[in-house]
């Protein structure tokens, strides 16, 4: 400040030093504007890839307040619910708990807050069209980060309504509705697992060409039973096949179909039920006035109940087809008349009744009612075996039953049965008198003819059937037992006769067989239930039996042996399958919470660092330009100084004083501008340099010529080769070309082996002089060239062959190549 008080005025050079400082000042802000700008574009497309992942996750995410208001939910969340997102935030979650399942739903949050902890739940939830979904719900607590934060929840929602259909349906099949047909109970369980308007359930003729239904239920309704054709519809088409559908259009593919446009009918899924042969004996049909969304979960849920339907359909044809021989036999016994007889032994003489007299054609007492008038009217085939049988029976005074024919008045024979018991012996034991009576079985051996034909096919039918057939009375006696049972046991019939059920059932003892047939006869209905049976081999398997009571012979038991051994490993498959998926979502979700937390910790430590990183680059760059700017100001100093300076040694000498700290203000220069701070570009460097070096000594009959690979060089590293470079270039250009002489001078940086890296100078001026030695050399650069080396650690060779050429080594751990730290 002057004598005035006024600022003191600034001299030209530094007015331009001023502008200078204050233009790279300018710079600095536009690079560093430049570099928040991409920074801010990379953090955007950072954030937007993850609300990206956030929604297409599969699993639905709910960020819920302290009071269970919805603040957040992903895409998945809200499609699961049928909701638009904006129609979810700021609402009850509890609002979309199904009404039945608010109480639960009360209790998993008050077990939340007990235990401040991740808690899972299985509840319903609304849609918006107000159907329900079964979902797995899992909550966890979020502590506050910091005092400014609040605690809220995040809710993970999955769906689980396949699963949850599959458990009901083998829970169905293993325990349908007492009282109530299999097949209505299974239509309904249809109709509401899989939201379907029709279910019917069709035992099919034996021509294939039509059907009787054994269960139709529609919206809700069950329908009457009737009898239909199957050609021009689609279950036609299924019959046959494991499984057939039409997802959308059914209507258009059976265009003659008059009962699928009645029903407006959109989709079709039908299934074959097969018998235990192998042959078709039914169908499964569903149908829906819209087209099939979930096409794999409905065939595979029929594909499943198939199985189990086919074998109560053949299970029930069987049964009928008993049920009609029982009743055709029972017409049969009520339809006799019975001819009552006495006989006297010892007289002979004895007693017909009027029926007896009626049966054969006769007035009552038209021919003597004795043994011998008998005799004459029996058979002559009959008459020896009667006789032989009778007199048997009297000598040891038993009761007999034997048939034969007897001669009817028209002379036509008459099929009868003949009953008697000794009713008075003589002390020796010997019959004296007999009682019985006649019954007319002609119509009864025409029966049994019948019968033998029907128990022929009856025989066929349980013998090629796949189930095991018992018929056991009432003491729990074996009667009969078909050959699949044998097969399954490994015992013959005959030993299976002579057997017990106990024997043959690992789980119950006589005395618990005795109490189960007391408790079936007492409920008098069909029970099914399951065990395990032993094989004569020592090996035991899964049995499922089903007794139906019959009244023949003073009561029997007809069941029927389904070996379950597939479907109960099957089952246990199943069952396994879903706890190894319920292992696996409660594995695949921790590792997404472990995820999504490394997730949230990258983002923050990647905002950390990226500050940090930030802040150190602009300290650096400003150190630099500094350093630079001082470097400059040096740089003007000599230059002024120079100027000063008439003795033309003096001047060189300034000369090179200035080239050398304008060699190191032009590496900083490089650094204030470089992306990576800590390395210098030493090609382009290189480049500037001889630049500047030329235009300093503008020698237009020298050429300079840089070879370089691209090499990237650190501070510490780049100063001392910058400064050997500058002198060794500089010495070529002073000594090199005296007197105008054209000539060339080659800068080079290569790596000719790894781990080194070789600066070489080369020019064809007139060399060395003779008996030169660098390490000896008064010269001011060479000494600079020579203190410079080693402390890179480098080496000098010199050769002097057609011109001058020096090459200085130096490791590569003090460089870094092309981008890759060493």
């Amino acid at each position: 400040m002057g004598r005035a008080g006024g600022y003191k005025s600034l001299a030209p050079d530094e007015d331009i030093s001023l502008i200078h400082e204050l233009r790279m000042h300018q710079i600095k802000l536009e690079v560093q504007n430049e570099e928040l700008c991409r920074a801010q574009d990379v953090l955007i497309a950072k954030n937007k890839r993850i609300q990206d992942l956030y929604d297409q996750d599969p699993i639905g995410y709910f960020s819920l307040s302290d009071q269970y208001l919805i603040l957040d939910a992903n895409s998945t969340a809200h499609t699961l619910l049928g909701r638009d997102r904006g129609k979810l935030l700021h609402q009850p979650f509890t609002r979309f708990i199904l009404p039945e399942e608010q109480d639960l739903f009360s209790l998993f949050r008050t077990r939340l807050i007990e235990t401040n902890n991740s808690e899972n739940l299985d509840v319903r939830m609304v849609r918006a069209d107000g159907s329900s979904v079964w979902v797995r719900l899992n909550v966890k607590c979020i502590q506050p980060y910091d005092n400014n934060d609040i605690q809220f929840y995040r809710a993970a929602i999955t769906d689980i309504s396949d699963m949850k259909q599959i458990e009901e349906t083998l829970l169905f099949l293993a325990h349908h509705i007492p009282g109530e047909s299999f097949f209505t109970s299974l239509a309904r369980h249809l109709a509401q697992a899989l939201n379907i308007d029709f279910v019917c359930i069709n035992s099919l003729d034996g021509d294939g060409l039509s059907a009787q239904t054994l269960a139709v239920y529609h919206n809700g309704e069950f329908k009457n039973n009737v009898r239909h054709a199957l050609k021009d519809t689609p279950c036609g088409e299924v019959v046959g096949k494991e499984i057939c559908c039409f997802p959308a259009d059914v209507c258009h593919s059976f265009p003659q179909d008059e009962f699928l446009k009645d029903l407006r009918a959109e989709s079709f899924v039908g299934v074959t039920l097969w018998s235990s042969s192998g042959q078709p004996i039914g169908l499964i049909a569903v149908i829906d006035h819209q087209p099939l969304a979930n096409q794999s979960q409905v065939e595979a849920m029929l594909k499943l109940v198939a199985v189990r339907a086919a074998g109560e359909l053949e299970r029930l044809t069987i049964t009928n087809a008993l049920m009609a021989s029982e009743k055709l036999y029972a017409l049969t016994c009520s339809a006799v008349n019975d001819g009552l007889w006495e006989w006297p032994i010892p007289s002979g003489k004895g007693f017909f009744s009027t029926r007896y007299y009626e049966m054969l054609g006769y007035n009552d007492g038209e021919f003597p009612a004795d043994y011998a008038t008998w005799r004459t009217l029996v058979h002559p085939q009959d008459i020896d075996r009667v006789e032989e049988e009778l007199w048997q029976n009297v000598e040891m005074g038993k009761r007999f039953l034997f048939d034969l024919r007897i001669k009817k008045k028209s002379g036509e024979w008459l099929w009868v049965c003949s009953r008697g018991k000794v009713i008075e012996q003589d002390s020796a034991g010997k019959g004296l008198r007999m009682l019985g009576t006649m019954t007319d079985i002609t119509n009864r051996k025409e029966a049994e003819h019948a019968l033998q034909k029907h128990n022929e096919t009856y025989r066929d039918i349980l013998s090629t059937a796949f189930d095991g057939f018992w018929l056991v009375d009432f003491q729990g006696n074996i009667l009969d037992v078909n050959e699949s049972y044998c097969r399954q046991s490994g015992y013959s019939r005959e030993e299976l006769l002579s057997m017990h059920p106990y024997e043959l059932d690992v789980t119950e003892t006589e005395a618990d067989t005795a109490d189960h047939i007391r408790r079936i006869i007492e409920s008098g209905t069909q029970s099914m239930f399951e065990t395990i049976h032993r094989r004569k081999d020592g090996s035991t398997w899964n049995v499922e039996i089903s007794v139906g009571l019959s009244n023949k012979a003073g009561g029997q038991f007809v069941a029927f042996l389904r070996d379950i051994t597939a479907r109960k490993m099957a089952e246990k498959m199943i069952v396994r399958s879903l706890q190894e998926k319920k292992v696996l979502v409660q594995e695949l979700r921790k590792r997404i919470k472990v995820h999504v937390r490394v997730i949230e910790d990258v983002i923050s430590l990647q905002a950390s660092l990226a500050r940090s990183l930030q802040e150190k680059k602009v300290l650096l760059q400003e150190v630099h330009h500094r350093v630079k700017n001082n470097l400059q100001v040096v740089h003007s100093v000599l230059s002024l100084q120079a100027r000063r300076v008439a003795d033309s040694e003096t001047r060189l000498l300034f000369d090179g004083s200035i080239n050398r700290i304008h060699t190191m203000s032009l590496l900083h220069e490089r650094l204030c501008h470089a992306k990576d701070l800590g390395s210098i570009d030493f090609n382009n460097y290189l480049k500037s340099l001889i630049d500047v070096i030329v235009s300093t000594y503008p020698y237009p009959h020298i050429t300079c010529v840089v070879e370089t690979e691209p090499v990237f060089l650190d501070l510490t590293t780049g100063t001392p080769c910058g400064l050997i470079a500058h002198e060794l270039i500089t010495n070529s250009i002073i000594h090199a070309f005296p007197d105008g002489r054209v000539g060339t001078i080659s800068v080079g940086m290569h790596k000719p082996s790894p781990g080194f890296i070789v600066l070489t100078v080369e020019d064809n001026g007139i060399g060395f002089r003779p008996n030169f030695k660098a390490s000896s050399s008064s010269s001011l650069g060479m000494q600079i060239v020579n203190g410079l080396t080693t402390q890179i650690h480098g080496t000098i060779d010199y050769s002097t062959a057609d011109g001058t050429k020096v090459c200085v080594s130096f490791p590569e751990k003090f460089a870094r190549n092309y981008g890759v730290t060493i």
